[in-house]
């Protein structure tokens, strides 16, 4: 059964991670421009009645989903979570040492941890990030642009 969310209506909206994905969006349509990738967001977010949360979840909606999904030039598919606080303690010194994976993070929730897996174990490369710089890192580690392209001013 799934619950629906109400906002409550006194409480002002603080969407960190909303700006961020916009930044991005902006970023990667240049590079969509150029014909190197197209990208999109599956709607998965907000706030629904019970019944639309429904209706969603019937027709295939999953919980989990990442906020970007790149689909490259030689047809390769990626996905991207965005998280705006970046990562800190021993999860980010294990992540830079390359001692954990990406559905490790504990920024995600569990549905997000459990639909990454699933993804990786299928072989799809995902990326969890908090920066425009780490979403072209990614897109250079995954040979959507070269090195020297793109570069952030």
């Amino acid at each position: 059964m799934t619950r629906a969310m109400k906002r409550p209506m006194n409480r002002p909206m603080n969407r960190p991670e909303q700006a961020l994905q916009i930044h991005i969006v902006q970023y990667l349509a240049a590079i969509e421009q150029a014909r190197r990738l197209t990208f999109f967001h599956p709607e998965n977010g907000g706030y629904r009645t019970r019944a639309e949360a429904g209706l969603g979840k019937a027709m295939g909606r999953k919980a989990g989903v990442p906020d970007l999904v790149i689909l490259s030039l030689i047809g390769r598919m990626h996905f991207i979570e965005l998280k705006a606080q970046p990562p800190s303690g021993k999860y980010a010194d294990d992540l830079a040492a390359g001692r954990r994976h990406v559905f490790d993070d504990p920024r995600l929730s569990r549905e997000q941890k459990a639909f990454v897996a699933k993804l990786v174990s299928l072989g799809f490369a995902v990326q969890v990030c908090n920066t425009v710089d780490q979403v072209r890192d990614a897109l250079v580690r995954w040979q959507i642009i070269g090195t020297e392209e793109f570069r952030i001013a």
